[in-house]
């Protein structure tokens, strides 16, 4: 893992030297862009059948084969890779970015170099490969920052922010936030603000300033909601986020043991219009809080039909995080009532399908509950098990911040020598 980090590396120095020019775009006909254009668009078509898209990406490929090297031949590289992410070709993808990147490099465009970056961190952030992920969106920051492009740097600054909370660098998440926040503050991008404040809650929130994340949470909700009276066509897609952005308050009473104003802000979710249908997994996570949060406050009136409700209808939509966490939620409350017996099923199946999922707190959460509901001999090998994963656990968290730091380290020197090559030439 180390040396692809420092391959990587090299290609961001590579990237770093090439980005003093821009490279102007050819001159091809008008009626030769439709052409290309028009084969995207069939591709974008999911009326035609899957086989017949493939054969237009690869008419776009070939009519890029006798173009001139330069920023138009570099855009339509990441169009077919974007085409070939359409049709859900992952490796296809990867190696149009990469060829775009190189393409960039050898042309000195810095628009490139930096949109390359990026895609190519967006790339790896969705394939779970977290170290890439970041080296990517690093690098995209420095060079969306030398071309004076503040949306995308603040856009590079917010996906880092995602990327280091993934795995609890809560510091470096807290500054990469902030920082994407002062950056939007200068656009009118307000639905990526919403966004930001969103990771900086979340953030403040594991780093238990739960006051900081209510805060930012209802900065959130506020944005959200001012996108609503907005005519746009994701004025639904912002009022149904808000749903969470309750959700989100919600959990952040929870941890503080409040549970009556979690209880209302559950609610206040869940009275949006057609939500089970519209967003069903914001749906079931809001009745599966919500059942919880009444236990937790006394009332014992919705149990367990609601818990029983989320658990199944987790089943349906294959949310396995909600699957675990009704288990864990039902796990809980039955062995508080005496039931060791069911306490014990659904500890089971919660840990069960936690490891499926990779959800490493449901996996802690239910060894925690089987260790209490298992006999003696029993209940030391889950604890041994919940030693290993967890110690396992921090010992990668702290891998992954170091790694982080050296590439800020590493790419800092490279920006450096950089800057004095530019100034000696």
């Amino acid at each position: 893992m180390k040396n692809s980090v420092s391959l990587l590396l090299l290609m961001c120095f590579l990237s770093f030297l090439s980005c003093d020019d821009q490279f102007s775009e050819s001159s091809i006909g008008e009626s030769d862009i439709n052409l290309f254009e028009k084969y995207q668009s069939l591709v974008e078509n999911t009326s035609i059948e899957k086989s017949g898209r493939l054969k237009y990406v690869d008419s776009m490929i070939d009519y890029t084969k006798d173009l001139p090297r330069d920023t138009l031949t570099r855009k339509y590289l990441l169009d077919i890779a974007s085409s070939y992410r359409s049709l859900g070709l992952e490796d296809s993808t990867y190696s149009f970015y990469h060829k775009a990147l190189k393409l960039s490099t050898q042309i000195n465009d810095s628009i490139g170099l930096a949109t390359s970056n990026y895609t190519l961190g967006v790339y790896h952030l969705r394939k779970d490969a977290l170290d890439s992920a970041y080296t990517y969106f690093y690098a995209s920051e420095k060079l969306y920052d030398q071309i004076k492009d503040i949306k995308q740097e603040a856009n590079s600054a917010l996906t880092m922010a995602i990327t280091q909370n993934r795995v609890k660098d809560y510091v470096g998440a807290q500054e990469s936030s902030i920082k994407a926040i002062r950056l939007f503050e200068k656009t009118d991008e307000i639905r990526y603000l919403a966004s930001s404040y969103n990771t900086l809650g979340s953030v403040s929130r594991s780093l238990g300033e739960y006051e900081s994340s209510i805060e930012y949470y209802k900065k959130v909700y506020e944005y959200r909601k001012s996108l609503e009276k907005e005519e746009t066509l994701e004025k639904e897609d912002d009022r149904i986020l808000n749903s969470s952005t309750l959700n989100n308050l919600g959990m952040v009473y929870m941890d503080m043991g409040d549970y009556p104003e979690a209880i209302l802000n559950f609610k206040k979710g869940l009275a949006y219009d057609s939500l089970e249908i519209k967003k069903p997994k914001s749906y079931i996570r809001l009745i599966d809080n919500l059942a919880y949060a009444e236990y937790k406050n006394g009332n014992m009136t919705s149990f367990p039909d609601l818990l029983l409700k989320a658990l199944n209808k987790s089943r349906e939509v294959k949310d396995r995080i909600v699957m675990a966490s009704s288990g864990m939620h039902l796990s809980e409350i039955y062995l508080a009532e005496g039931n060791k017996e069911l306490a014990k099923y659904y500890a089971k199946n919660a840990y069960a399908t936690a490891k499926e999922t990779t959800y490493n707190e449901g996996v802690l959460g239910s060894l925690g509950l089987l260790m209490k509901v298992s006999d003696p001999s029993e209940g030391i090998t889950y604890g041994q098990e919940y030693i290993r994963i967890s110690d396992s656990l921090q010992m990668e968290e702290r891998a992954f911040q170091n790694k982080f730091a050296r590439i800020r380290f590493e790419t800092d020197k490279l920006v450096v020598a950089k800057n004095k090559a530019t100034q000696t030439s």
